[in-house]
């Protein structure tokens, strides 16, 4: 019997009503009908079930290789930004003593010390780029 056979027939049971079930072959007596139904029912809960701890279980995986692929972005992603802030160290004042700096310049060299002396301290105490809500 395929499922929806299954919850139509009960809903005729639900209601006494057996004109239109595919239980009532006009042969077996009430109690039979009601059997093989009741049997076919828990078959159908049951594997509704297994496929419902099944369903479970994927999520579980898939939040986990979630979480984990989160940390790994983290990771890169924050030793990303230290390598490229460390090489803006290393290279701007090279940069800027080379030549008289136009007010352009001056204009990068502030935003960047800004970036070192605020920036990149909360990113090493936070240890993190990446929060839930850019997930």
């Amino acid at each position: 019997m395929t499922d929806k056979k299954i919850i139509k027939a009960l809903e005729c049971c639900s209601t006494d009503n057996c004109t239109h079930c595919v239980y009532d072959d006009g042969l077996e007596s009430l109690n039979d009908c009601t059997l093989r139904l009741t049997t076919d029912a828990l078959d159908l809960i049951n594997r509704q079930q297994s496929e419902i701890d099944r369903l479970k279980d994927d999520i579980f995986c898939i939040s986990n290789e979630r979480d984990a692929w989160k940390d790994t972005v983290n990771t890169t992603a924050t030793e990303a930004i230290k390598e490229f802030i460390n090489e803006l160290m290393i290279q701007m004042p090279e940069h800027m003593m080379r030549t008289k700096p136009q007010p352009e310049e001056w204009r990068i060299k502030r935003w960047l010390n800004f970036a070192l002396d605020k920036l990149y301290p909360e990113l090493v105490k936070n240890g993190s780029f990446f929060d839930d809500t850019n997930l």
